[in-house]
């Protein structure tokens, strides 16, 4: 195994354990995850997957893998722990339907490069929720998990033995989310 094998190994390890004390803090009611965000996030990573590994990723497909066990699992928890009596606002609504629209153009595209931007595209729209959120309460996210999947990515982008549009955008995009996150999750510890 060599160098990039071991750090994009290490990377998908990383971010899987990141979310052990996220789980925890759901399960305490300290961290909100968003329901739409998490299950888009849970059904993108499973076609993103495919069409990443189409693209030619291999060393840093563990990060990809984690991205399927870990977002399935937080859009469960969210449906158990989400405060019902608050209602989706059209912002969120409107960010899940342009995910949905982003996922088929996704899907249907045969070109993996094409596919991956709308992936990402998807993904950054099903996000917002969560930045919104993140950004009104900081404390309804957990920075700890944050900090560690933000290493995680670093270590993924280290993992890139080949750099290319298609390869290199997923990790990339992934960490400045985790940033944006993390920073904004940190704000009133800062």
């Amino acid at each position: 195994m060599n160098t990039h094998s071991i750090l994009g190994l290490l990377s998908g390890i990383l971010a899987t354990v990141a979310f052990i004390p996220y789980i925890y803090s759901i399960v305490r009611n300290e961290t909100k995850p968003h329901p739409i965000t998490w299950s888009i996030w849970a059904f993108i990573g499973i076609v993103s997957f495919g069409t990443y590994f189409a693209t030619g990723a291999t060393t840093t497909l563990p990060l990809a893998l984690a991205n399927i066990i870990v977002p399935l699992t937080i859009a469960f928890l969210s449906f158990k722990y989400w405060n019902w009596k608050a209602r989706f606002t059209v912002f969120e609504y409107a960010c899940l339907t342009i995910s949905v629209i982003s996922i088929v153009i996704w899907i249907v595209s045969q070109n993996p490069s094409l596919a991956l931007t709308f992936n990402l595209i998807a993904d950054f729209i099903a996000a917002l929720p969560t930045l919104k959120k993140v950004y009104l309460d900081p404390s309804s996210e957990n920075a700890t998990t944050w900090i560690i999947i933000v290493i995680a990515d670093i270590l993924s982008l280290f993992a890139i033995t080949e750099w290319s549009y298609g390869i290199v955008l997923l990790p990339l995009y992934f960490l400045l989310i985790s940033t944006t996150i993390m920073l904004l999750s940190l704000r009133k510890r800062i």
